[in-house]
């Protein structure tokens, strides 16, 4: 069993950030109090201090692993916020990785919400284009995607950029 001293002095004294060493919990002679707690899942995850695997995009394979959010952002060059995104499923990858939680099936949960949207003429209440989405619909019109959605579902506006919006309804078969 290779040790370090200091690690386990660290632990015993409470002045490391986990409660045991080697699997072994770690107390001072005389100190009849018992172990800190482990943290929990959630704190771990709050903390940056849970595992993360980087994984290939195209195989699912596991490329490497890390201790944590923060070691893996120093190795790759990348910003704990953007692993944290992809984590969290808001984005899919950052510079190129993609991450999941050590333990979690899959590398990250996609959650798409984008629903194409029809833009209507107001006078003739002809379809004149359809959009995949009502933020590539807003950017093309040079307003927020709110204002369309307002108007496509009927919230308090009758028209957006002077077009009527309503989003396409989706057949299930």
């Amino acid at each position: 069993l290779c040790i370090n001293k200091q690690a386990i002095w660290r632990v015993a004294c409470g002045q490391a950030d986990r409660a045991s060493y080697k699997g072994y919990f770690w107390r001072k002679v005389g100190d009849t109090s018992l172990p800190r707690k482990l943290p929990t899942k959630k704190a771990a995850i709050k903390q940056g201090r849970q595992a993360v695997e980087l994984i290939c995009a195209a195989t699912n394979r596991t490329l490497g692993k890390f201790d944590s959010i923060r070691e893996a952002a120093l190795s790759l060059n990348v910003t704990t916020r953007k692993i944290g995104l992809v984590l969290k499923g808001i984005q899919k990858s950052t510079k190129g990785y993609t991450f999941r939680r050590v333990g979690d099936p899959v590398p990250f949960k996609r959650n798409n919400k984008a629903r194409p949207v029809h833009q209507i003429c107001l006078q003739t209440g002809e379809i004149l284009a359809t959009y995949p989405s009502q933020i590539q619909a807003a950017r093309a019109m040079n307003v927020t995607g709110g204002s369309i959605s307002n108007v496509a579902t009927g919230a308090n506006s009758k028209s957006c950029a002077g077009y009527g919006w309503r989003y396409v309804e989706i057949e299930m078969e």
